[in-house]
């Protein structure tokens, strides 16, 4: 993708200087119409117990979008809301999913992890 490019000229100086044009390319302004949805699974065993896709097309941030649909997910399998520990926080920016421990979880939990995946943004 190229992006138009237009020149302007410094006041200070006779030389002139590059710039992008401040308008966003296409992609990025149709961005909104496409929808967030989050996988939650629980495992136990190294088998699925039960699983839920989320779909958000809200216009709310990325993050917003992972939080209340991780609220959701929570609220669909009874639990209460873990805790984002900063071993779950990298693993969510480099891979997009998280698992979430007894350790993120206040209360006891019948299952060994809950999984979250972002699928489609």
């Amino acid at each position: 993708m190229t992006f138009p490019v237009f020149y302007v000229r410094i006041p200070s100086s006779d030389k002139y200087s590059v710039g992008i044009q401040e308008t966003a390319p296409p992609l990025c302004r149709e961005r909104s119409r496409y929808m967030f949805r989050l996988w939650g699974k629980e495992f136990k065993d190294n088998r699925m117990l039960r699983d839920t896709v989320i779909c958000d097309d809200t216009d709310d941030t990325r993050t917003h979008k992972i939080f209340n649909a991780l609220d959701q997910i929570c609220y669909e399998f009874d639990l209460s809301k873990p805790i984002w520990l900063d071993k779950t926080i990298n693993e969510f920016k480099i891979h997009s999913k998280a698992r979430f421990y007894q350790d993120n979880f206040v209360d006891c939990i019948d299952f060994d992890y809950l999984e979250i995946q972002v699928i489609e943004e």
